[in-house]
Protein backbone atom coordinates (compact mmCIF):
# COMPACT_ATOMS: atom_id res chain seq x y z
CA UNK A 1 0.00 0.00 0.00
CA UNK A 2 1.59 3.40 -0.97
CA UNK A 3 0.96 4.77 2.99
CA UNK A 4 3.35 1.78 3.97
CA UNK A 5 5.42 2.99 2.01
CA UNK A 6 5.35 5.83 2.64
CA UNK A 7 5.88 4.92 6.20
CA UNK A 8 9.18 3.27 6.04
CA UNK A 9 10.31 6.60 4.27
CA UNK A 10 13.10 7.52 6.40
CA UNK A 11 12.25 11.58 6.01
CA UNK A 12 9.20 12.48 6.75
CA UNK A 13 6.85 14.89 4.32
CA UNK A 14 6.07 17.54 7.14
CA UNK A 15 7.86 19.12 9.90
CA UNK A 16 5.41 20.35 12.93
CA UNK A 17 7.98 22.16 14.68
CA UNK A 18 6.67 25.62 13.34
CA UNK A 19 2.98 24.71 14.82
CA UNK A 20 4.47 23.80 18.12
CA UNK A 21 6.46 27.14 18.43
CA UNK A 22 3.49 28.88 17.45
CA UNK A 23 0.79 27.16 19.86
CA UNK A 24 3.08 27.94 22.69
CA UNK A 25 3.93 31.51 22.02
CA UNK A 26 -0.27 32.37 22.06
CA UNK A 27 -0.97 30.17 24.82
CA UNK A 28 -2.69 32.68 26.57
CA UNK A 29 -3.73 34.45 23.51
CA UNK A 30 -7.51 35.11 23.13
CA UNK A 31 -9.63 32.65 20.63
CA UNK A 32 -9.88 34.89 16.95
CA UNK A 33 -5.55 35.51 18.01
CA UNK A 34 -5.20 31.88 18.31
CA UNK A 35 -6.52 30.66 15.73
CA UNK A 36 -5.23 33.12 13.38
CA UNK A 37 -1.81 32.27 14.88
CA UNK A 38 -2.03 28.77 14.05
CA UNK A 39 -3.72 29.50 10.51
CA UNK A 40 -0.48 31.49 9.87
CA UNK A 41 1.75 28.27 11.03
CA UNK A 42 -0.18 25.82 9.39
CA UNK A 43 0.02 27.47 5.86
CA UNK A 44 3.78 27.74 6.43
CA UNK A 45 3.63 24.10 6.94
CA UNK A 46 1.23 22.66 4.65
CA UNK A 47 2.72 25.02 2.06
CA UNK A 48 6.39 23.51 2.69
CA UNK A 49 5.20 20.30 2.68
CA UNK A 50 3.75 20.45 -1.04
CA UNK A 51 6.48 21.99 -2.54
CA UNK A 52 8.25 19.16 -1.22
CA UNK A 53 5.99 16.66 -2.87
CA UNK A 54 5.95 17.95 -5.91
CA UNK A 55 9.75 17.97 -6.02
CA UNK A 56 9.89 14.71 -5.32
CA UNK A 57 7.76 13.76 -7.49
CA UNK A 58 9.31 15.52 -9.83
CA UNK A 59 12.98 13.63 -9.82
CA UNK A 60 11.12 9.92 -9.01
CA UNK A 61 8.15 10.27 -11.03
CA UNK A 62 5.93 7.95 -8.89
CA UNK A 63 1.98 8.58 -8.45
CA UNK A 64 2.18 5.60 -6.13
CA UNK A 65 4.81 7.57 -3.14
CA UNK A 66 3.25 10.96 -3.53
CA UNK A 67 -0.36 9.77 -2.48
CA UNK A 68 1.28 7.55 0.44
CA UNK A 69 3.57 10.27 1.26
CA UNK A 70 0.41 12.80 0.86
CA UNK A 71 -1.31 10.97 3.53
CA UNK A 72 1.41 10.50 6.17
CA UNK A 73 2.50 13.96 6.29
CA UNK A 74 -1.66 15.04 6.19
CA UNK A 75 -1.36 12.78 8.87
CA UNK A 76 0.95 14.76 11.21
CA UNK A 77 -0.50 17.80 9.63
CA UNK A 78 -3.96 17.11 11.40
CA UNK A 79 -2.51 15.02 14.25
CA UNK A 80 -0.28 18.18 15.36
CA UNK A 81 -3.27 20.16 14.96
CA UNK A 82 -5.75 17.85 16.81
CA UNK A 83 -2.96 18.06 19.83
CA UNK A 84 -2.74 21.75 19.78
CA UNK A 85 -6.93 22.27 20.16
CA UNK A 86 -7.12 19.70 22.99
CA UNK A 87 -4.60 21.40 25.11
CA UNK A 88 -7.00 24.31 24.15
CA UNK A 89 -9.96 22.46 24.59
CA UNK A 90 -9.62 20.25 27.72
CA UNK A 91 -12.43 17.11 28.38
CA UNK A 92 -12.77 16.61 24.40
CA UNK A 93 -13.39 12.81 23.81
CA UNK A 94 -12.57 12.84 20.28
CA UNK A 95 -11.22 9.79 17.78
CA UNK A 96 -10.29 11.31 14.47
CA UNK A 97 -11.08 8.74 11.53
CA UNK A 98 -9.55 8.87 8.03
CA UNK A 99 -12.30 7.34 5.37
CA UNK A 100 -12.54 6.36 1.69
CA UNK A 101 -9.48 7.40 -0.16
CA UNK A 102 -7.49 9.26 2.64
CA UNK A 103 -8.75 6.30 4.60
CA UNK A 104 -6.70 3.89 1.97
CA UNK A 105 -3.79 6.08 2.65
CA UNK A 106 -4.07 7.51 -0.65
CA UNK A 107 -4.37 11.12 -0.95
CA UNK A 108 -3.58 12.97 -4.84
CA UNK A 109 -2.63 16.41 -4.73
CA UNK A 110 -5.93 17.83 -4.70
CA UNK A 111 -8.41 15.52 -3.65
CA UNK A 112 -10.56 15.59 -0.77
CA UNK A 113 -9.99 14.63 2.77
CA UNK A 114 -12.53 12.39 4.23
CA UNK A 115 -12.90 12.61 7.61
CA UNK A 116 -15.04 11.06 10.60
CA UNK A 117 -14.98 12.43 13.68
CA UNK A 118 -16.00 10.02 16.53
CA UNK A 119 -17.56 10.99 19.79
CA UNK A 120 -18.21 9.10 22.86
CA UNK A 121 -21.84 10.96 23.05
CA UNK A 122 -23.71 12.85 20.63
CA UNK A 123 -23.44 15.98 22.88
CA UNK A 124 -20.83 17.32 23.60
CA UNK A 125 -19.73 21.00 24.13
CA UNK A 126 -16.18 20.27 23.88
CA UNK A 127 -15.66 17.96 21.47
CA UNK A 128 -18.25 20.37 19.37
CA UNK A 129 -15.65 23.12 19.81
CA UNK A 130 -12.47 21.25 18.42
CA UNK A 131 -14.55 19.86 15.43
CA UNK A 132 -15.21 23.57 14.69
CA UNK A 133 -11.95 24.95 15.31
CA UNK A 134 -10.34 22.03 13.22
CA UNK A 135 -12.75 22.61 10.47
CA UNK A 136 -12.19 25.97 10.09
CA UNK A 137 -8.48 25.50 10.19
CA UNK A 138 -8.57 23.11 6.92
CA UNK A 139 -11.42 25.19 5.56
CA UNK A 140 -8.62 28.14 5.58
CA UNK A 141 -5.73 25.96 4.57
CA UNK A 142 -7.76 25.44 1.36
CA UNK A 143 -8.43 22.13 1.74
CA UNK A 144 -11.46 20.61 0.55
CA UNK A 145 -13.22 18.38 3.36
CA UNK A 146 -16.02 15.87 3.55
CA UNK A 147 -16.76 15.29 7.16
CA UNK A 148 -18.91 13.85 9.64
CA UNK A 149 -19.24 14.15 13.52
CA UNK A 150 -21.21 10.74 14.83
CA UNK A 151 -20.81 8.45 17.23
CA UNK A 152 -19.79 4.44 17.05
CA UNK A 153 -24.03 3.45 17.37
CA UNK A 154 -24.47 6.49 15.03
CA UNK A 155 -22.12 5.71 12.34
CA UNK A 156 -23.28 1.89 12.41
CA UNK A 157 -26.78 2.80 11.82
CA UNK A 158 -25.55 5.68 9.44
CA UNK A 159 -23.41 2.54 7.29
CA UNK A 160 -26.88 0.25 7.25
CA UNK A 161 -29.04 3.17 5.96
CA UNK A 162 -26.56 4.18 2.77
CA UNK A 163 -24.15 2.33 0.90
CA UNK A 164 -21.74 4.20 0.24
CA UNK A 165 -20.78 5.21 3.72
CA UNK A 166 -20.56 1.09 4.58
CA UNK A 167 -18.08 1.66 1.12
CA UNK A 168 -16.20 4.50 2.87
CA UNK A 169 -15.90 3.12 6.49
CA UNK A 170 -14.52 -0.51 4.80
CA UNK A 171 -11.14 2.04 5.07
CA UNK A 172 -11.32 3.65 8.34
CA UNK A 173 -7.86 3.98 9.77
CA UNK A 174 -7.01 6.33 12.61
CA UNK A 175 -5.81 9.48 12.49
CA UNK A 176 -5.29 10.95 16.04
CA UNK A 177 -7.22 11.66 19.38
CA UNK A 178 -9.20 8.59 21.12
CA UNK A 179 -7.29 5.89 19.95
CA UNK A 180 -9.85 3.65 21.90
CA UNK A 181 -12.85 5.17 20.57
CA UNK A 182 -11.77 4.41 17.36
CA UNK A 183 -10.92 0.65 18.63
CA UNK A 184 -14.58 0.59 19.18
CA UNK A 185 -15.44 1.34 16.27
CA UNK A 186 -13.51 -1.03 14.47
CA UNK A 187 -14.93 -3.99 16.45
CA UNK A 188 -18.55 -2.59 15.61
CA UNK A 189 -17.92 -2.50 11.88
CA UNK A 190 -16.39 -5.70 11.70
CA UNK A 191 -19.54 -6.97 13.70
CA UNK A 192 -21.40 -5.34 11.41
CA UNK A 193 -19.70 -6.73 8.30
CA UNK A 194 -19.65 -10.41 9.75
CA UNK A 195 -24.00 -9.90 9.56
CA UNK A 196 -24.24 -8.93 5.61
CA UNK A 197 -23.89 -11.20 3.00
CA UNK A 198 -21.09 -11.04 1.07
CA UNK A 199 -22.61 -11.13 -2.57
CA UNK A 200 -25.30 -8.50 -2.07
CA UNK A 201 -22.54 -5.86 -1.20
CA UNK A 202 -20.46 -7.47 -4.22
CA UNK A 203 -23.53 -7.12 -6.53
CA UNK A 204 -24.05 -4.12 -5.42
CA UNK A 205 -20.59 -2.81 -5.99
CA UNK A 206 -20.45 -4.33 -9.47
CA UNK A 207 -23.71 -2.85 -10.24
CA UNK A 208 -22.77 0.99 -8.62
CA UNK A 209 -19.24 0.48 -11.23
CA UNK A 210 -21.88 -0.65 -14.88
CA UNK A 211 -23.80 2.39 -13.90
CA UNK A 212 -20.44 4.51 -13.42
CA UNK A 213 -19.09 3.03 -16.45
CA UNK A 214 -22.06 4.09 -18.39
CA UNK A 215 -21.55 7.59 -17.21
CA UNK A 216 -17.76 7.52 -18.12
CA UNK A 217 -17.44 5.58 -21.31
CA UNK A 218 -18.66 1.98 -21.30
CA UNK A 219 -15.34 1.16 -23.58
CA UNK A 220 -12.59 0.89 -22.08
CA UNK A 221 -9.97 2.15 -24.95
CA UNK A 222 -11.16 5.41 -24.86
CA UNK A 223 -8.62 8.13 -26.49
CA UNK A 224 -9.20 10.91 -23.63
CA UNK A 225 -10.55 8.62 -20.67
CA UNK A 226 -11.04 9.81 -17.75
CA UNK A 227 -8.35 7.97 -15.33
CA UNK A 228 -10.56 7.95 -12.27
CA UNK A 229 -14.20 7.05 -13.10
CA UNK A 230 -13.97 5.69 -16.64
CA UNK A 231 -13.36 1.40 -17.31
CA UNK A 232 -10.33 0.48 -16.35
CA UNK A 233 -9.61 3.35 -14.31
CA UNK A 234 -8.63 4.08 -10.57
CA UNK A 235 -12.09 3.72 -9.59
CA UNK A 236 -12.16 -0.02 -10.75
CA UNK A 237 -9.30 -0.97 -9.21
CA UNK A 238 -10.86 0.61 -5.55
CA UNK A 239 -14.06 -1.80 -6.26
CA UNK A 240 -11.74 -4.52 -6.34
CA UNK A 241 -10.15 -3.65 -3.09
CA UNK A 242 -13.81 -3.18 -1.83
CA UNK A 243 -14.50 -6.25 -2.85
CA UNK A 244 -11.76 -8.31 -1.55
CA UNK A 245 -11.51 -5.99 1.72
CA UNK A 246 -15.32 -7.26 2.44
CA UNK A 247 -15.30 -10.59 1.08
CA UNK A 248 -12.21 -11.72 2.45
CA UNK A 249 -11.11 -9.20 5.25
CA UNK A 250 -8.14 -8.31 3.39
CA UNK A 251 -6.16 -5.26 4.22
CA UNK A 252 -3.73 -5.28 1.11
CA UNK A 253 -2.72 -6.98 -1.92
CA UNK A 254 -0.38 -8.90 -0.20
CA UNK A 255 -3.08 -10.37 1.71
CA UNK A 256 -5.47 -11.09 -1.06
CA UNK A 257 -2.48 -13.22 -2.49
CA UNK A 258 -2.56 -15.19 0.47
CA UNK A 259 -5.85 -16.08 0.24
CA UNK A 260 -5.56 -17.92 -2.55
CA UNK A 261 -7.50 -15.02 -4.71
CA UNK A 262 -4.90 -13.62 -7.05
CA UNK A 263 -1.42 -15.21 -7.94
CA UNK A 264 1.75 -13.65 -7.19
CA UNK A 265 2.04 -12.40 -10.66
CA UNK A 266 -1.44 -11.16 -10.79
CA UNK A 267 -0.94 -9.02 -7.93
CA UNK A 268 2.11 -7.45 -9.65
CA UNK A 269 -0.18 -6.47 -12.21
CA UNK A 270 -2.37 -4.88 -10.02
CA UNK A 271 0.26 -3.21 -8.42
CA UNK A 272 1.71 -2.18 -11.36
CA UNK A 273 -1.71 -0.55 -13.32
CA UNK A 274 -2.18 1.06 -9.80
CA UNK A 275 1.14 3.03 -9.68
CA UNK A 276 0.89 3.87 -13.41
CA UNK A 277 -2.49 5.47 -12.79
CA UNK A 278 -1.81 7.29 -9.80
CA UNK A 279 1.27 8.68 -11.56
CA UNK A 280 -0.75 10.07 -14.63
CA UNK A 281 -3.63 11.21 -11.93
CA UNK A 282 -0.67 13.56 -9.87
CA UNK A 283 0.83 14.63 -12.92
CA UNK A 284 -3.21 15.83 -14.16
CA UNK A 285 -3.82 17.45 -10.67
CA UNK A 286 -0.53 19.18 -10.41
CA UNK A 287 -0.80 20.56 -14.07
CA UNK A 288 -3.81 22.19 -13.95
CA UNK A 289 -4.13 22.99 -10.09
CA UNK A 290 -7.37 21.18 -9.30
CA UNK A 291 -8.95 18.24 -8.81
CA UNK A 292 -9.04 16.94 -12.41
CA UNK A 293 -9.71 13.06 -13.65
CA UNK A 294 -10.29 13.76 -17.75
CA UNK A 295 -6.80 12.54 -19.48
CA UNK A 296 -7.44 15.09 -22.84
CA UNK A 297 -4.74 15.83 -26.02
CA UNK A 298 -3.11 18.86 -24.25
CA UNK A 299 -2.60 16.80 -20.93
CA UNK A 300 -1.61 13.73 -22.94
CA UNK A 301 1.23 16.29 -25.30
CA UNK A 302 2.41 17.44 -21.44
CA UNK A 303 2.56 14.35 -19.54
CA UNK A 304 3.93 12.01 -22.29
CA UNK A 305 7.47 13.06 -21.85
CA UNK A 306 7.37 13.74 -17.67
CA UNK A 307 6.78 10.37 -17.89
CA UNK A 308 9.54 9.34 -19.67
CA UNK A 309 8.17 8.33 -23.13
CA UNK A 310 9.75 9.09 -26.25
CA UNK A 311 8.90 8.52 -30.05
CA UNK A 312 10.13 5.06 -31.41
CA UNK A 313 10.06 4.14 -34.74
CA UNK A 314 6.35 5.52 -36.26
CA UNK A 315 4.91 5.58 -32.88
CA UNK A 316 5.16 9.14 -31.36
CA UNK A 317 5.76 9.64 -27.58
CA UNK A 318 1.88 10.51 -26.73
CA UNK A 319 0.73 7.32 -28.75
CA UNK A 320 3.07 5.10 -26.87
CA UNK A 321 1.66 6.76 -23.34
CA UNK A 322 -1.18 6.14 -24.44
CA UNK A 323 -0.70 2.51 -25.27
CA UNK A 324 0.74 2.01 -21.77
CA UNK A 325 -2.15 3.37 -20.15
CA UNK A 326 -5.13 1.61 -22.11
CA UNK A 327 -2.94 -1.78 -21.23
CA UNK A 328 -2.82 -0.65 -17.87
CA UNK A 329 -6.69 -0.59 -18.22
CA UNK A 330 -7.13 -3.98 -19.77
CA UNK A 331 -5.31 -5.44 -16.72
CA UNK A 332 -7.82 -3.95 -14.60
CA UNK A 333 -10.65 -5.71 -16.73
CA UNK A 334 -8.77 -9.00 -16.39
CA UNK A 335 -8.03 -8.60 -12.36
CA UNK A 336 -11.99 -7.68 -12.07
CA UNK A 337 -12.77 -10.79 -13.63
CA UNK A 338 -10.62 -13.15 -11.49
CA UNK A 339 -11.64 -11.61 -8.59
CA UNK A 340 -15.09 -12.21 -9.93
CA UNK A 341 -14.58 -15.38 -10.51
CA UNK A 342 -12.74 -16.10 -7.31
CA UNK A 343 -16.49 -14.74 -5.67
CA UNK A 344 -17.96 -16.82 -7.88
CA UNK A 345 -16.61 -19.79 -6.48
CA UNK A 346 -16.90 -18.94 -2.74
CA UNK A 347 -19.53 -16.92 -2.52
CA UNK A 348 -21.91 -17.68 -5.09
CA UNK A 349 -22.86 -21.64 -4.95
CA UNK A 350 -25.39 -21.89 -2.75
CA UNK A 351 -26.88 -19.16 -4.18
CA UNK A 352 -26.35 -20.96 -7.85
CA UNK A 353 -27.35 -24.52 -7.02
CA UNK A 354 -30.43 -24.42 -8.74
CA UNK A 355 -29.24 -23.87 -11.85
CA UNK A 356 -27.35 -27.63 -11.42
CA UNK A 357 -30.79 -29.07 -12.06
CA UNK A 358 -30.15 -31.01 -15.51
CA UNK A 359 -33.46 -29.30 -16.80
CA UNK A 360 -31.08 -25.98 -16.34
CA UNK A 361 -28.16 -27.34 -17.66
CA UNK A 362 -27.30 -27.75 -21.38
CA UNK A 363 -23.88 -29.49 -22.12
CA UNK A 364 -22.10 -28.29 -25.87
CA UNK A 365 -19.37 -31.23 -26.00
CA UNK A 366 -16.38 -30.20 -23.40
CA UNK A 367 -18.93 -26.81 -22.32
CA UNK A 368 -21.78 -26.71 -20.21
CA UNK A 369 -24.43 -23.47 -20.16
CA UNK A 370 -25.88 -22.93 -16.59
CA UNK A 371 -28.21 -19.84 -15.83
CA UNK A 372 -27.22 -18.39 -19.81
CA UNK A 373 -23.47 -18.51 -19.21
CA UNK A 374 -20.87 -21.26 -20.49
CA UNK A 375 -17.91 -22.32 -18.98
CA UNK A 376 -15.43 -25.29 -20.07
CA UNK A 377 -16.51 -28.32 -17.59
CA UNK A 378 -13.98 -28.14 -14.68
CA UNK A 379 -12.15 -31.43 -15.18
CA UNK A 380 -10.98 -29.95 -18.26
CA UNK A 381 -8.17 -27.27 -18.91
CA UNK A 382 -7.66 -24.80 -21.73
CA UNK A 383 -4.04 -25.15 -22.10
CA UNK A 384 -4.00 -28.61 -22.89
CA UNK A 385 -6.30 -27.89 -26.08
CA UNK A 386 -5.94 -23.99 -26.24
CA UNK A 387 -8.36 -24.73 -29.30
CA UNK A 388 -11.03 -24.50 -26.85
CA UNK A 389 -10.37 -20.77 -26.39
CA UNK A 390 -11.90 -20.19 -30.01
CA UNK A 391 -14.33 -22.70 -29.20
CA UNK A 392 -15.89 -21.19 -26.33
CA UNK A 393 -16.38 -17.49 -27.63
CA UNK A 394 -18.24 -19.07 -30.68
CA UNK A 395 -20.47 -21.22 -28.34
CA UNK A 396 -21.21 -18.08 -26.59
CA UNK A 397 -22.00 -15.81 -30.05
CA UNK A 398 -24.38 -19.08 -31.17
CA UNK A 399 -26.16 -19.35 -28.05
CA UNK A 400 -26.43 -15.58 -26.99
CA UNK A 401 -24.38 -16.83 -23.74
CA UNK A 402 -22.25 -15.02 -21.40
CA UNK A 403 -18.85 -16.34 -20.96
CA UNK A 404 -18.53 -17.22 -17.22
CA UNK A 405 -15.91 -15.20 -14.93
CA UNK A 406 -14.59 -18.71 -14.04
CA UNK A 407 -13.90 -19.40 -17.60
CA UNK A 408 -12.26 -15.97 -18.50
CA UNK A 409 -9.85 -16.67 -15.50
CA UNK A 410 -8.84 -19.64 -17.17
CA UNK A 411 -8.53 -18.33 -20.04
CA UNK A 412 -6.40 -15.53 -18.75
CA UNK A 413 -3.84 -17.60 -16.75
CA UNK A 414 -3.72 -20.53 -19.35
CA UNK A 415 -2.92 -17.82 -22.80
CA UNK A 416 0.77 -18.97 -23.25
CA UNK A 417 -0.70 -22.15 -24.69
CA UNK A 418 -2.19 -20.42 -27.67
CA UNK A 419 0.79 -20.38 -29.64
CA UNK A 420 1.98 -21.10 -33.57
CA UNK A 421 0.23 -24.66 -33.61
CA UNK A 422 -2.70 -23.69 -33.15
CA UNK A 423 -2.40 -20.65 -35.57
CA UNK A 424 -1.69 -22.92 -38.12
CA UNK A 425 -4.43 -25.39 -36.91
CA UNK A 426 -7.31 -25.38 -39.89
CA UNK A 427 -9.91 -26.21 -37.35
CA UNK A 428 -8.28 -22.69 -35.31
CA UNK A 429 -9.09 -20.60 -38.92
CA UNK A 430 -12.84 -21.94 -39.54
CA UNK A 431 -13.53 -21.37 -35.62
CA UNK A 432 -12.50 -17.47 -35.64
CA UNK A 433 -14.32 -17.57 -39.55
CA UNK A 434 -17.21 -18.98 -37.61
CA UNK A 435 -17.41 -16.09 -35.51
CA UNK A 436 -16.76 -13.24 -38.00
CA UNK A 437 -19.56 -14.53 -40.03
CA UNK A 438 -21.98 -15.83 -37.80
CA UNK A 439 -25.39 -14.92 -38.50
CA UNK A 440 -25.07 -13.10 -34.83
CA UNK A 441 -23.14 -9.87 -34.43
CA UNK A 442 -19.94 -11.30 -33.31
CA UNK A 443 -18.98 -7.51 -32.08
CA UNK A 444 -19.84 -8.59 -28.35
CA UNK A 445 -17.32 -11.89 -28.36
CA UNK A 446 -14.65 -10.15 -30.16
CA UNK A 447 -14.50 -7.44 -27.78
CA UNK A 448 -14.53 -10.21 -25.03
CA UNK A 449 -11.45 -11.81 -26.78
CA UNK A 450 -9.71 -8.54 -26.98
CA UNK A 451 -10.36 -7.81 -23.68
CA UNK A 452 -9.14 -11.35 -22.49
CA UNK A 453 -6.44 -11.64 -24.85
CA UNK A 454 -7.31 -14.34 -27.37
CA UNK A 455 -7.90 -12.05 -30.36
CA UNK A 456 -3.89 -10.58 -29.70
CA UNK A 457 -2.48 -13.97 -29.17
CA UNK A 458 -4.46 -15.73 -31.91
CA UNK A 459 -3.83 -13.01 -34.64
CA UNK A 460 -0.20 -11.53 -33.83
CA UNK A 461 -0.92 -8.47 -36.25
CA UNK A 462 -4.05 -7.36 -34.44
CA UNK A 463 -2.06 -8.07 -31.44
CA UNK A 464 0.18 -4.81 -32.47
CA UNK A 465 -2.48 -2.81 -32.95
CA UNK A 466 -4.39 -3.42 -29.12
CA UNK A 467 -4.51 -0.38 -26.93
CA UNK A 468 -2.94 1.74 -30.02
CA UNK A 469 -4.42 4.93 -30.51
CA UNK A 470 -3.68 7.27 -34.03
CA UNK A 471 -3.36 11.04 -31.95
CA UNK A 472 -5.77 13.10 -34.20
CA UNK A 473 -9.40 14.45 -34.11
CA UNK A 474 -11.13 12.14 -36.21
CA UNK A 475 -10.33 9.10 -33.59
CA UNK A 476 -12.66 8.37 -30.73
CA UNK A 477 -11.10 4.56 -29.74
CA UNK A 478 -7.98 3.20 -30.18
CA UNK A 479 -7.19 1.54 -33.34
CA UNK A 480 -8.37 -2.30 -32.18
CA UNK A 481 -11.71 -0.94 -30.97
CA UNK A 482 -12.48 1.00 -33.89
CA UNK A 483 -11.92 -2.52 -36.48
CA UNK A 484 -14.26 -4.33 -33.67
CA UNK A 485 -16.86 -1.63 -33.97
CA UNK A 486 -16.45 -1.71 -37.73
CA UNK A 487 -17.07 -4.97 -38.18
CA UNK A 488 -20.23 -4.82 -36.12
CA UNK A 489 -21.45 -2.14 -38.80
CA UNK A 490 -20.81 -4.37 -41.48
CA UNK A 491 -22.70 -7.19 -39.46
CA UNK A 492 -25.71 -4.34 -39.14
CA UNK A 493 -25.60 -3.59 -43.03
CA UNK A 494 -26.04 -7.52 -43.57
CA UNK A 495 -28.26 -8.32 -41.46
CA UNK A 496 -30.60 -4.81 -43.36
CA UNK A 497 -30.55 -3.36 -39.33
CA UNK A 498 -29.08 0.02 -41.08
CA UNK A 499 -30.88 0.06 -44.47
CA UNK A 500 -32.67 3.20 -43.39
CA UNK A 501 -29.47 4.73 -42.49
CA UNK A 502 -27.19 3.46 -45.39
CA UNK A 503 -29.41 2.52 -48.06
CA UNK A 504 -26.98 2.33 -51.09
CA UNK A 505 -24.27 -0.08 -48.86
CA UNK A 506 -27.44 -2.34 -47.64
CA UNK A 507 -28.15 -2.73 -51.33
CA UNK A 508 -24.85 -3.60 -52.42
Amino acid sequence: LPLEAARADAEPPLDEAPLVEAAERLADARDAAFQSGILEAAKTVHAAMRERLAEEFAAGRDGAVYVGRHSLGMDRLLAALLDILFKRHRGAGVALVAVGGYGRGELAPNSDIDLLFLTERAESRAADNVVEALLYLLWDLGLKVGHAKRTVADTIRASREDQTTLTGLLETRFVAGDRALAGKLDAALKREIGRLKTMDFVDAKLAERDHRHSRHGAIRYMVEPNIKEGKGGLRDLHTLFWIAKFAYRADSIIDIVEKGVLRESEARRFAAAQRFLWTVRCHLHLRAGRPEERLDFDAQMAIAPLMGFAARGSMRDVERFMKRYHLAARDVGNLTRIICAAMETDFRKRRLAWATDFRLRQTFGPFAIRAGRVNLEPDLMFRDRPLRMLEIFRLALEQNADVHPQALQRITRGLHALGESTRNDPQAAAEFLAILTSKHNPERVLRLMNESGVLGRFLPDFGKIVAMMQFDMYHSFTVDEHTIQVIGILHQIESGGLAKTAPVATAV
